[in-house]
């Protein structure tokens, strides 16, 4: 899911504060979830899914 939402922000050309808004966390807290120590919410993915207009279903099996 992560990887998939990093592929995201390349596909869109999305810069990480934007993305950090969008799950409502913090650029510091995208950072740790990027990099794969701690995962994404559920409503932190349903943020990410409308900032990306992707479902958030797609995120999470990574199909975006």
């Amino acid at each position: 899911m992560t990887d998939t939402v990093a592929a995201a922000m390349t596909h869109s050309g999305a810069d990480s504060e934007s993305v950090a808004r969008a799950a409502d966390i913090t650029l510091p807290e995208l950072e740790n979830r990027l990099a794969h120590r701690e995962e994404f919410s559920i409503s932190e993915l349903l943020g990410l899914g409308g900032f990306f207009r992707i479902h958030p279903a797609d995120l999470i099996a990574g199909r975006a």
